[in-house]
């Protein structure tokens, strides 16, 4: 219960405006309705990063709750299936490092990090690569 009342606290911090996003993140939850956990990791990653895109945009507390419990266990499986991808990993750390604490899962920051910007200059999907300079504010 008291877990409950800290995330409808935490909710109504939320803006509730609809936005072109919302509307994007919702066609991007859809298009991934079938992926399902025996799916490529990064496949099952977007579909759970998709599901917190859900939950951020949910106006139920119980569906927002609910979105981000399948959302956070679907990235974890992803990344249990492909420990060295530097995406999976990356998309984990933001939402960890953005997660109120509350909700406890913040478990892998450290473990995350280390991965994300180990060798990340041999990292070839450039714009990867640059989203991750910009978030941890490296040059």
């Amino acid at each position: 219960m008291i877990r409950f009342l800290f995330v409808f606290s935490f909710i109504t911090h939320i803006s509730l405006a609809v936005s072109p996003v919302e509307d994007s993140s919702t066609v991007l939850f859809e298009q991934l309705s079938s992926i399902n956990t025996d799916s490529a990791a990064i496949l099952l990653g977007y579909k759970g990063m998709s599901m917190l895109l859900e939950a951020k945009h949910s106006w139920n507390v119980y569906t927002k709750f609910s979105y981000f419990n399948k959302g956070t266990s679907l990235l974890d499986v992803a990344i249990s299936k492909d420990l060295a991808n530097r995406e999976l990993r990356f998309f984990r750390y933001t939402v960890q490092d953005n997660a109120p604490s509350f909700l406890g899962y913040n478990k892998n920051l450290v473990a995350d990090k280390a991965i994300i910007l180990e060798e990340l200059d041999k990292e070839s999907d450039t714009d990867l690569k640059l989203k991750i300079k910009e978030y941890f504010k490296l040059k």
